[in-house]
């Protein structure tokens, strides 16, 4: 007899799966069964959030990039304008993080790279993202935009 799951998870290919909540522009929960949601970290980057938690982040940064945050508001909650709390996403579960579809093809990692709020993580490598990816961290460098506007800020991310 052979038994075929109603759900799965396949790393492979995208499943739409609803975003049950925002926790941070680092942290998104995704619902997949009525009992079950996971916690999730956007695929191949590292973001401000996710710094001003790591012990790896020193004091002094710390305060810098809290300071970067409360001159710019809007940046600090950015999640809330491109995932929306009970909406559908194709998501593919990747190196125990998330790449979320949020707009067509365009990734959230690409947004929040684009955004200025996130680099792309040392270590990544992904012979399909990493163009695009690049493509929108240069993109940010050139328009100055998040944390590409304060040399302070920079500073704080060359160990990244």
């Amino acid at each position: 007899m052979l038994i075929i799951p109603l759900f799965t998870l396949d790393a492979k290919e995208p499943t739409m799966l609803m975003l049950k909540g925002n926790i941070s522009n680092a942290l998104q929960e995704f619902q997949a069964l009525p009992d079950y949601s996971f916690k999730c970290k956007p695929y191949g980057i590292i973001t401000v959030d996710e710094l001003l938690t790591s012990t790896k982040t020193s004091k002094e940064c710390k305060a810098i990039l809290k300071k970067f945050y409360l001159k710019h508001p809007n940046l600090y909650n950015l999640h809330y304008r491109y995932l929306h709390r009970k909406s559908f996403y194709h998501v593919q579960y990747e190196e125990n993080s998330c790449i979320v579809y949020a707009k067509g093809e365009l990734t959230y990692s690409e947004m929040l790279l684009k955004e200025g709020v996130a680099l792309i993580h040392k270590n990544f490598k992904n012979e399909i993202f990493e163009a695009r990816y690049q493509s929108a961290q240069k993109s940010a460098e050139l328009r100055k935009k998040g944390i590409f506007k304060d040399s302070n800020t920079l500073q704080c991310l060359e160990m990244y």
